[in-house]
């Protein structure tokens, strides 16, 4: 979801910060509670140490047995393992820097150079003459089809046909096809992952979010659009959730919105990938598992947006929903 949204940015600073946070009190706590321990076991052996110097001078003296030097022989010991404890502690801490350093350096990997894919306010997506195995099966032999810019489109086929597998294609996740696909004029063999999906918005059938608020999922944490704007409140009401943010406030959603329904959660996903501002959007079975009230306003809400193609894999075949597509796309699966 991270990654098909292109917001990893935003997401990967509020993870570093809220990493950070817990790194920097969970070292507090550990550092303090070793060292608290590790003092208090010194000192309780200095203070063995005075005993058995005590000790010592009332054997010289012949007021204690020499089962006093033995008692003494194991405090010393006592001393000795609490010393390399503490030496340990120090040194293993010190080590820890140049793992942490190593890590961060690991990190910082290199993206793949962009290499130019301009943004098209109006582009067509091409598929021509694309075949496609995949697990030893060929899901397609030479399939050629154009999404046209505004356009909406409906995928259907049977359960693993490959309807999603066709966008996968798109979307650079697969790139042992041969035949072209182009996004505009270019094909997208020419273009890193990051500049596909910077003009393609995706909403999968799973709502995933965060523990977060409303507005931090639906900005994967981001500040654009400002909370207060008129943009988001208009996204807000577009998409029927602006009860929900009166009724939710800044309050956590829960683990994976459990705290609303799931069409709730769709809807959030939804308006999470408008604000995006894509010229095409991916809807891969987006009411699966809905009520029919949250089916309804979802499908209406993708026919409205005529300035966007619109590509929905579906598994409703009804002649009613698939006529009021512009095309029906229908994946046999395995070519014949």
């Amino acid at each position: 979801m991270i990654h098909t949204s292109n917001q990893s940015g935003n997401f990967l600073n509020r993870f570093e910060q809220v990493s950070s946070q817990k790194q920097r009190a969970y070292f507090s706590y550990g550092f303090a509670r070793s060292m608290s321990a590790k003092t208090l076991y010194t000192i309780a052996s200095l203070t063995n140490i005075v005993g058995i110097g005590v000790g010592g001078f009332l054997i010289l003296q012949g007021s204690l047995s020499a089962a006093m030097m033995l008692a003494a022989t194991g405090y010393f010991s006592e001393i000795s393992n609490s010393l390399s404890n503490l030496i340990e502690e120090a040194v293993t801490f010190r080590s820890t820097k140049e793992l942490a350093k190593k890590l961060e350096d690991e990190r910082d990997f290199s993206c793949p150079v962009e290499r130019g894919l301009v943004r098209e306010e109006e582009p067509a997506i091409t598929y021509h003459n694309v075949s496609f195995s995949f697990d030893q099966r060929q899901l397609y032999r030479d399939f050629c089809h154009v999404f046209r810019p505004g356009g909406c489109y409906a995928i259907v086929g049977e359960s693993g046909s490959g309807k999603t597998t066709l966008i996968k294609l798109l979307l650079k996740y697969y790139d042992n096809y041969t035949g072209e696909i182009y996004f505009g004029d270019q094909d997208i063999k020419n273009a890193t992952e990051r500049e596909i999906l910077a003009q393609i918005s995706v909403v999968n059938q799973s709502a995933f979010l965060f523990n977060a608020s409303l507005y931090e999922n639906i900005t994967m944490f981001g500040q654009t659009p400002a909370q207060d704007s008129d943009a988001y409140q208009a996204l807000l009401e577009e998409l029927n959730l602006t009860d929900l943010a009166k009724r939710v406030g800044e309050k956590p959603l829960g683990d994976f919105g459990d705290h609303i329904s799931g069409g709730e959660r769709q809807r959030i996903c939804i308006a999470r990938a408008m604000q995006k501002h894509a010229s095409v959007m991916v809807f891969d079975e987006p009411t699966t598992g809905l009520d029919p009230e949250n089916v309804k306003l979802i499908q209406e809400f993708i026919f409205r947006q005529k300035h966007i193609t619109r590509i929905v894999i579906t598994h409703d075949w009804s002649k009613e929903y698939l006529d009021r597509f512009d095309e029906v796309i229908r994946v046999p699966g395995a070519a014949d």
